[in-house]
């Protein structure tokens, strides 16, 4: 019998622990990615303002090419122009007033990469080399590495890693219905539920346990008079007892 699957994108985190060294390189990427976004932006805003088609801001925005030597990178460019021309047609059907520029202190910056290698305590980077990796976890079976994305915060104080995979899972199959066994609930305050045969959990009566103890409360109360020390210590007495009920 052969089994059927659907593919579910999942998203594993890890921290990063780069060197000074490689915290120049990436933040370097990062300027790069943001120097390519601002530059595209700009295009699709002004080409918008110009009343220009989305067609011919889409040709302007691909036929400007942002120079890089390594080719590790031109996918990470590549991700961003697809996210640019998502926001340019939004912006040419007035979902959105403009574009807005990416600043170097904004609360987060990253760089996507297509591959990366990754091992128990290291993740190697293309073009950045080995970086020292925290709280690694086993990948599920039968997962594909789709892209990673390199982040950092506003403060260059935290690094992390993360890795989206597309995982295969079996689809549960359909399981019959069997009506002659279904049982019908409602929620009922004694008892907790009742079936349509009539049956309830029984659950712990504190109901009637609370009137029970009430009972005896009261009948201590009558000995002593209304106000005495005696009294009053009981009231209190009374009271602690009965908030485990409220």
């Amino acid at each position: 019998m052969n089994r059927k699957f659907e593919t579910v994108f999942r998203t594993y985190s890890y921290r990063l622990y780069p060197t000074k060294m490689q915290q120049l390189e990436l933040k370097a990427l990062f300027d790069l990615q943001d120097h390519a976004f601002n530059d595209w932006a700009d295009l699709a805003n002004r080409g918008v303002a110009q009343g220009k088609s989305y067609e011919t801001i889409q040709k302007e925005i691909e036929s400007h090419e942002i120079l890089t030597e390594r080719r590790e990178d031109r996918y990470a460019l590549s991700v961003t122009r697809s996210h640019v021309l998502t926001l340019a047609r939004r912006l040419y059907d007035h979902q959105i007033e403009r574009i807005r520029f990416r600043l170097p202190d904004r609360q987060q910056r990253s760089f996507t990469y297509k591959t990366v290698g990754i091992s128990e305590h290291y993740l190697v980077i293309p073009s950045i080399g080995t970086i020292a990796m925290l709280n690694y976890r086993p990948f599920p079976d039968h997962a594909e590495l789709r892209y990673a994305k390199v982040l950092v915060d506003c403060y260059g104080a935290e690094y992390r890693v993360d890795l989206v995979l597309a995982v295969l899972l079996p689809i549960a199959e359909e399981q019959p219905v069997h009506y002659e066994k279904v049982v019908g609930l409602d929620y009922t305050q004694n008892g907790l539920y009742v079936t349509n045969t009539g049956e309830n959990a029984g659950y712990p009566g504190y109901q009637k346990m609370a009137q029970e103890q009430l009972r005896r409360y009261h009948r201590a109360a009558e000995r002593f008079h209304t106000g005495s020390h005696r009294w009053r210590k009981h009231s209190n007495r009374f009271h602690t007892a009965f908030q485990q009920f409220t």
